[in-house]
């Protein structure tokens, strides 16, 4: 197995595990505590710490030789069950039918039941280049009709002519059904770099259609 060791230079080192691919050992400040701590593979901190390292190249360094020697043993890798990118955000509560009450009726006045809603995500362009890596958001914005979404997409990436470093967006969507008294989501996992809770999307929804025109679709939350 391949090992680079790699340093901040505050405290801070990492154990790399062929490239990362099987996961990072820390400790997260040497004075404090010499236990190395094992990140596994895909999960959110694995990857901004793969992108410090292997995108950005932000914040650590490799160590030298007497910097490597310094440090405790590794330990052997821990039993760990493989994860993928979707699984950091696969888990969604239980959605009653009598906790969204507009949102519900909404979707009964559809034969089937069931709707697509949009939502945009953004990318600070600046982040992505010079920060920590590249992590898409919730921009607080959903609609209930792709038209309009995309206009606002189009409409606020034109400014990336002006100032690539900018904030760009990117288009997304979801099924929100009724089943069995539940709203069932479907289609709704992020991909690599995004990170939104589909919970927090699926809330501001009702909370516009109860607002009785209140709020719009696209309003920012």
């Amino acid at each position: 197995m391949g090992i680079e060791y790699y340093t901040d230079g505050r405290g801070r080192y990492l154990a790399s595990l062929n490239y990362g691919s099987s996961g990072f050992f820390i400790i997260y400040n040497l004075e404090i505590s010499s236990e190395w701590n094992f990140v596994i593979p895909q999960t959110i901190q694995w990857d901004s710490l793969h992108q410090n390292i292997y995108r950005n190249q932000r914040d650590f360094s490799l160590c030298s030789k007497h910097e490597i020697m310094g440090l405790p043993q590794l330990p052997a890798v821990p039993p760990y069950e493989r994860v993928s990118w979707e699984d950091n955000f696969s888990s969604l509560p239980t959605l009653l039918v009598s906790d969204f009450p507009h949102l519900s009726s909404f979707l009964l006045k559809n034969k089937p039941q069931v709707a697509r809603f949009w939502f945009l995500l953004f990318e600070d362009m600046y982040e992505s280049r010079y920060g920590d890596g590249k992590f898409l958001y919730w921009s607080n914005r959903v609609y209930h009709m792709a038209s309009k979404a995309t206009k606002f997409m189009e409409k606020e990436n034109l400014k990336l002519k002006r100032n690539p470093e900018g904030t760009k967006y990117i288009l997304k969507s979801f099924v929100l059904k009724i089943e069995n008294n539940q709203l069932i989501a479907e289609d709704y996992l992020p991909s690599l770099f995004e990170n939104y809770e589909i919970g927090k999307i699926i809330n501001r929804i009702e909370s516009t259609l109860a607002s009785n025109g209140a709020i719009s679709w696209g309003d920012k939350a």
